[in-house]
């Protein structure tokens, strides 16, 4: 009897801060994919889906903001947006909301930014502090366009290159700075309004990169180090070493996006709460736009990977839903996937091994590795 295949999808969501999302598909009879929860894990209620992604004619378009006499720029993708504001460009990851397309994201110094588009209008939340109502700047009418001769109708203009802003800080005394394409911003605790140098150089290094700026009566020079830098008061790992020297003073602190220690490099799973791997160790790789993924032992994995000022937390992963061969391997693939809903931040050693902890204690070790994560 001729038997006929019957393909079925099903749709896996975590939602978290970031939201990621897995797709399966498979014959009739095969697995299923299904949310993973740790074993300990209580049920959670129901989630409001994710936004839909924007319509394909806005995706890379950039769109101009009004918030009560502050322009903000924001460039939708297919599923995340990059803010731009106040001189600096955030990624900024999908949020369940009831309407419209929320988005939120890290700034590099830690802060939280919440942009809700409701179409036509919008709301901006940084640090907990509401701007005015976000009207569209419009582009003009089309009627008023095709009206246009052709050698009047203006072309699409590419959309800009996103510049992201550098920062680096030091504790004891406090200091900052962002620097960008053109100029660098230096503030203190005891000078919080910044002081802007401009004619920004830029020397590469093997080691690292060096910047120069100027000011009336003044002059910056920042040189980085490419080491893993901890904040002396967080203990977040950074991927630079800084020194910074400013009318003649030296200031020493750390570098650049926390994420850039995590992304570079698939992670090979080498012991979980001390305990060593056997069989296909479970692997872990990040992406600057806020996700995990990798493989679990059995199963493909993916989950949000959010990282603020004080560290790092994974959401609870969705799976796919192959059977293990063994039960070792089930329980390895099931303490990891636990392991995960337990991390807190994340340090790396002299050996170059990633450590992923809760608190004080290492739950995960992983060590890099420079091919991708399996993909089966």
């Amino acid at each position: 009897m001729a038997s006929h295949l019957i393909h079925r999808c099903a749709f896996v969501g975590a939602a978290m801060l970031a939201l990621p999302v897995l797709t399966a598909c498979s014959q009739a009879g095969a697995p299923e994919a299904t949310a993973v929860a740790p074993p300990s894990a209580a049920p959670t209620a129901p989630v409001t889906p994710a936004p839909p992604p924007p319509a394909a004619k806005d995706i890379g378009v950039p769109k101009d903001y009004d918030c009560a006499g502050t322009a903000i720029e924001v460039i939708y993708l297919e599923h995340r947006a990059i803010l731009q504001f106040d001189g600096e460009s955030v990624r900024l990851g999908p949020v369940a909301a009831a309407s419209g397309a929320r988005f939120q994201g890290w700034r590099a110094d830690g802060v939280l930014i919440d942009f809700w588009d409701k179409g036509g209008t919008a709301t901006l939340n940084v640090a907990g502090n509401d701007y005015p109502e976000c009207s569209l700047i419009e582009a003009p009418a089309a009627a008023e366009t095709e009206a246009m001769s052709p050698a009047e109708t203006p072309t699409a203009a590419p959309a800009p290159e996103v510049i992201r802003t550098y920062s680096a800080r030091g504790n004891e005394p406090f200091w900052l700075v962002q620097a960008d394409a053109t100029e660098v911003r230096w503030s203190t605790a005891d000078h919080v309004a910044a002081d802007v140098f401009t004619g920004l150089t830029r020397t590469t290094r093997a080691d690292g990169f060096a910047l120069a700026a100027t000011r009336e009566g003044g002059a910056l020079a920042l040189s980085a180090n490419a080491s893993v830098c901890r904040d002396s008061m967080t203990g977040m790992p950074h991927p630079d070493t800084v020194v910074v020297q400013v009318d003649g003073r030296e200031f020493r602190g750390c570098g650049g996006n926390p994420i850039d220690v995590l992304t570079p490099n698939a992670w090979t799973v080498t012991s979980i709460g001390g305990a060593a791997m056997s069989g296909s160790p479970p692997t872990l790789q990040f992406s600057a736009d806020g996700e995990a993924s990798g493989f679990a032992g059995c199963n493909r994995w993916t989950s949000s990977a959010v990282l603020s000022g004080e560290g790092l937390r994974i959401g609870m992963a969705a799976a796919t839903r192959m059977a293990c061969l063994d039960d070792t391997a089930s329980k390895q693939e099931s303490d990891f996937l636990a392991a995960l809903g337990r991390i807190t931040g994340f340090d790396v050693d002299a050996n170059g091994d990633l450590l992923l902890k809760a608190g004080n204690e290492t739950v995960i070790v992983a060590k890099a590795t420079e091919s991708p994560a399996p993909q089966d």
